[in-house]
C-alpha cells in the first residue's frame, strides 16, 4: 500500500516542525553529551542542582496566595560534569539571564502582574530505596529581589462571570 500523501495545505504545526527538524539532531547530540551517573543524597559527593522559583503577583496585592510561580531546574555543567559547587558568580549569571528572559516576558504580560523575585533552591536526588524522589532541600539559598511589571496595553486577564 502506497504511503498517503502530505496533506496540502499543511497545518500550522507542522510547517514549525519542518522548520525546526534540521535542528534536532544537533540538540539531542549536546543533550546527550551530558548524561552519566548522578550520585544521590546518600553519596559522600552528592550532585547538586538549582532549582529556581520565578515568582510574580499581581500589582498591589499583599496575598500570598495570589502569587504565580514558574519554575526552572538549572544544572552547573564544568568540563563535562555536573559541578555542585554553585558559586555566587554561579547564581549571579543564572539571576541575569532569567532577569533577561523575564524581562522579555513582561513584554507579553498586563500591567496588572510582576514577577516579585527569583528564588534558588538546591536540589539533590533521593536513593533509588526511597520513594520521593528528591531530598528536602530546605529553605531557599538565595533570593534575588524583582520588580518587573508586565506592559501597558497587553493582553489582560479574562474575567469570568
Amino acid at each position: 500500500m502506497a504511503p498517503s500523501p502530505i496533506p496540502a495545505p499543511l497545518p500550522p504545526w507542522a510547517k514549525a516542525l519542518l522548520q525546526i527538524a534540521p535542528f534536532i539532531p544537533t540538540g539531542l547530540q549536546q543533550v546527550l553529551e551530558y548524561i552519566g551517573a548522578i550520585e544521590g543524597s546518600d553519596s559522600t559527593s552528592p550532585d547538586a542542582w538549582m532549582h529556581i522559583q520565578a515568582v510574580g503577583q499581581p500589582v498591589g496585592s499583599t496575598e500570598r496566595a495570589d502569587d504565580f510561580v514558574t519554575t526552572f531546574d538549572i544544572v552547573n555543567i564544568t568540563s563535562g560534569n555536573v559541578d555542585s559547587s554553585w558559586t555566587l558568580d554561579d547564581t549571579d549569571y543564572v539571576n541575569a539571564t532569567l532577569t533577561f528572559l523575564l524581562t522579555a516576558w513582561c513584554s507579553r504580560m498586563s500591567a496588572d502582574y510582576k514577577w516579585r523575585e527569583l528564588r534558588f533552591y538546591r536540589r539533590y536526588f533521593n536513593p533509588l530505596t526511597v520513594d520521593a524522589p528528591y531530598a528536602p532541600s530546605g529553605p531557599p539559598q538565595v533570593v534575588y529581589p524583582l520588580n518587573l511589571t508586565g506592559i501597558p496595553g497587553t493582553i489582560r486577564r479574562r474575567r469570568w462571570p
